[in-house]
C-alpha cells in the first residue's frame, strides 16, 4: 500500500475528520423497488435508481440530498438523517476497521487493478478535504437486481411481491 494513502488513512483514524465516513464511500439501493441510501442505519432513502433507465452511478452519488448528507455528516450535524443510536458514529472507533474497508492485507491489496486503487486513494483524499460533490466512484455497491428470493428472512425489508424489470442499462 501507498505510504501517503497510509497515513491519510491514519488520519482519518486519528482525526476523525468526519464521524461517519459512509456517504463518500458508499451506494446501497435498499429495495428491488430502487430505492438507494448510502448507509443501512439512515433514516430514509436518498433516491431512486429506475432501473430502466440509463442514468449514471456518478449522476447518483452527486445528487443534492446525497451533498447535503456529506455536508452534515462533515459539519457534524447528523441528526436530521442519521438515526441517535446509529453504532457506526457512536462507536465509530470500535468499528472503523470493520465498517470502512480501508486497510487490506499488502498481497491482497496489489492484487487489485490499479483503476480499483487510484479511485480509492482519490476517495481518501476527498474525504480528508471535506468534499461534497464527488467524482469517484463507490468503495461498496449493494444492488438488487431481482426480487426473487426464496429466502424469508425476518429482518428483510426487500420488497419481494414486487415485480421489476431491470433493462441492460441497470448492469
Amino acid at each position: 500500500m501507498n505510504k501517503n494513502i497510509k497515513n491519510q488513512i491514519d488520519e482519518l483514524r486519528t482525526r476523525q475528520k468526519v464521524r461517519c465516513t459512509k456517504p463518500w464511500t458508499s451506494l446501497e439501493e435498499r429495495s428491488v423497488s430502487g430505492d438507494y441510501k448510502v448507509c443501512c442505519f439512515i433514516k430514509r432513502a436518498i433516491g431512486h435508481i429506475d432501473k430502466l433507465s440509463d442514468r449514471d452511478i456518478m449522476e447518483l452519488r452527486n445528487t443534492t440530498e446525497v451533498q447535503d448528507l456529506r455536508s452534515s455528516i462533515k459539519n457534524d450535524r447528523f441528526g436530521n438523517w442519521c438515526p441517535f443510536g446509529c453504532p457506526i458514529l457512536h462507536l465509530r472507533n470500535q468499528l472503523f476497521e470493520s465498517q470502512e474497508f480501508w486497510d487490506y492485507d499488502p498481497e491482497e491489496y496489489n492484487k487489485f487493478s490499479d483503476a480499483f486503487r487510484e479511485n480509492r486513494a482519490r476517495m481518501i483524499s476527498d474525504i480528508l478535504e471535506g468534499k461534497i460533490e464527488l467524482n469517484t466512484y463507490p468503495v461498496r455497491l449493494k444492488l438488487y437486481p431481482s426480487d426473487f428470493c426464496n429466502i424469508d428472512c425476518r429482518m428483510c425489508d426487500l420488497e419481494k411481491t414486487n415485480v421489476v424489470e431491470v433493462g441492460d442499462t441497470y448492469f
